[in-house]
Parts: structure tokens; sequence; C-alpha cells
């Protein structure tokens, strides 16, 4: 189940052991949870195995959708069930005690709903698998993009200097009260540890709460300048990211202002010492490294000329990065406005492809001509 991550289109097996019980699928089936609260986090992902196309098992937990001959196709299926409508209506069918509903899978079968014909869920399947292939594309260029980023880290010769204390401003973070309501729901954002052991590179340009300019000033932490550099202090210790826009944080995090030329040193250092940082940390009900301690910790400089070779290759990777999670929010975001429309038909296939074409995603047409 912690494979499918919401608003990821396709999941691969992980391992390999004998079967015992739980759902078995076949390549192109859709996977969608049952249990609360991953259906309603929008866990459902489409099996595409790497390699040779092999069946595969699961959690008990999984609904396995599957098209039938002549009356929808298997790669529909994934559309069909992240459909607004349709996730609505799982939730709705949920059976069971608080905190261990699932969805009466014979109720959701047996259920009627409206589907498209066999030539238009082709269509969607086409016009909005475009802009999940692009998104994929993009994600696989970012991960390597980090990869690369960090192996170049690697291999620069380090020397412990001042604390980090010394070197830049290190901040904590607040959370407003959660009992006043002109306090929350504003335009700024609000981090919190889940925002980035979400995120899928390295920055940060939206956060799942905001609050308002009447809750920050309510705060005893400040609002912090793109470019700051974000890490988890809290429990889950050691996810990093640089801030795209303005954002504060609540108190699961340190946040590091730096000079520009240290920003990408720092952002691969701090993942480089994770287990440092963790041997550092306290606390009885759950592990924290606390700001006072953190600045007392020795930064590893790199000599000038070192750094400033690091930072030209470094700059243009980080650049990069950020063009490409921006562009997958603005492509996830069409997908997500066309689904329910396309699937209502309130938009026709033609105008649905060219608002994925106008997003940047590669029609037919221009795919062929490659």
């Amino acid at each position: 189940m912690d494979r499918l991550e919401p608003g990821r289109r396709d999941v691969n097996a992980v391992e390999t052991r004998t079967y015992s019980s739980g759902s078995k699928f076949k390549p192109g089936d859709t996977l969608m949870a049952r249990i609360t609260p991953c259906l309603e986090n929008g866990k459902i992902a489409r099996y595409l195995p790497k390699g040779e196309p092999m069946p595969a098992a699961g959690s008990t937990e999984f609904m396995v959708l599957r098209g039938h001959p002549g009356i929808t196709k298997t790669e529909f299926a994934y559309y069909f069930a992240i459909d607004p409508a349709i996730h609505d209506l799982a939730v709705s069918l949920m059976t069971g005690t608080s905190g261990r509903q699932r969805v009466d899978v014979r109720a959701f079968a047996e259920t009627e709903v409206r589907i498209p014909n066999l030539e238009t869920q082709r269509a969607i399947s086409s016009i909005l698998g475009s802009l999940d292939d692009k998104i994929a594309a993009n994600q696989t260029a970012v991960s390597t993009g980090t990869e690369l980023l960090m192996s170049l880290y690697r291999r620069v010769q380090k020397h412990s200097a001042e604390p980090f204390g010394r070197v830049c401003d290190v901040f904590g973070g607040s959370t407003p009260s959660t009992k006043v309501g002109e306090y929350w729901g504003g335009n700024i954002n609000w981090a919190t540890p889940t925002d980035l052991t979400a995120l899928r590179g390295p920055w940060l340009s939206e956060t799942e709460r905001k609050i308002t300019e009447a809750g920050l000033e309510s705060m005893s932490s400040t609002l912090h300048p793109p470019g700051s550099i974000l890490m988890t202090s809290r429990a889950t210790i050691g996810h990093v990211a640089v801030a795209a826009t303005p954002v504060t944080t609540n108190q699961g995090f340190i946040v590091i202002r730096a000079s520009e030329k240290l920003t990408p040193w720092i952002f691969c250092q701090l993942q480089d010492r994770v287990r440092e940082f963790e041997a550092w940390s306290n606390g009885a009900t759950f592990l924290e490294i606390s700001r006072g301690n953190f600045k007392k910790l020795p930064f590893y400089r790199a000599e000038p000329q070192d750094l400033a070779e690091f930072n030209e290759k470094a700059k243009p990777l980080l650049d990069m990065s950020k063009a490409k999670q921006a562009e997958n929010i603005a492509l996830a975001k069409t997908r997500d406005e066309l689904l329910p429309l396309l699937m209502s038909g309130k938009i026709t296939v033609r105008e649905a492809s060219q608002e994925a074409a106008a997003a940047g995603a590669p029609t037919p047409s221009e795919e062929d001509e490659v």
C-alpha cells in the first residue's frame, strides 16, 4: 500500500515472495485502496511492472479494476477510478467501525454508473495519459538530477569549520491557534513535515494548508523568503527542501537562510548528514533535534574554488528541477480539471486535447512527427 502515491499513475512490484494471500493483478490493472484513510487520500495507481510483464499480488486492501471486453478498456480503468464522482461513490460505500472502515466491494461492483463509449474511453486515456506521461518523464529528470547533485557534493573535499549557527541564520516554526478560524484558509504557505515527505523533488512551492495574514501575525515564527532551506526536525528527521515561494512552518522544522552561493551546498549537506542529526536527537514521545543543538553542530565547508566549481554544476541542476516540478504542478492541475469534464461530457475530446497540448503534453500528431 505504501508504494501507491496520490497523483502518481504507475506503480511496480518491489519484491518477490511466495504467494499466500492478497489481491492478484495483471499488468495494466488499476489498484484502488478500499480502506480508510488510504482511499480518502487518493491511493490509486496502475500496476505497470518494469521489464517482463509479470502478474503480481499485493495487499488484501486493494480493489482491482480491469476492463470488460466490449464494455470498458483496461487502460481507462485508472481514470475511471480517480474521477471524483467515482472516488466519492467508493467513499460513500464504506462500512465498519471508525478508523477501520472499508469499501463494500460487492456494493461498489453492483452500483450502476454512466461510462463513455469505447472510442471515447480510448480518447480519454490517450489525452490524460499524455499528461501523465509528461509528468513521469519530468519526474525521472528531477530524480536523476537530484542523484547527480548529491554525487557532485560527495566528491568535494570537506573541512570542519565553525558551527552552523555562525554560518547561517537558523529558525524554528510555530502554529496559529486552530480555534481561531480567521487564521486559516488564506494564501500564505504554512508547511508541515507531511508536505516534505510527500514532495518528489528539491523544491517546495505549495503547502496543503495555508494561513492568513492574521494567522501569520499570531505566530512566534516568521515568513521565510524563497531560497530558504527547510529540514524536518521532529519524528521524521532529515527531509529537506528549498522554498520556491515564501513559506512559514510549524514546529517540526529547522529553517536555514544562507547566502545564495551556500544554498545548494547546505541543501546537499543536510541530506548527507541525516544519520548524524538522528544521533543528536532525543525525546520520549518522538525523536527531535532541537534548534539549539543543530546550531552547535559543525558546518562542513569547501575551499572557495571547490565551492565555485560545485555551484557551477549544481545551480543548473536545481534550476532544472524547479522548472520540471513547476510544470508538473500545471500538468496535474490540467489533468484533474479535464477528467470530470470529459467523464460528464461537458467538454469534447477535441477541446480536451487542445487544453492538454496547451499545458505541454505531446499530442498524437506531435508524437507521430517525431
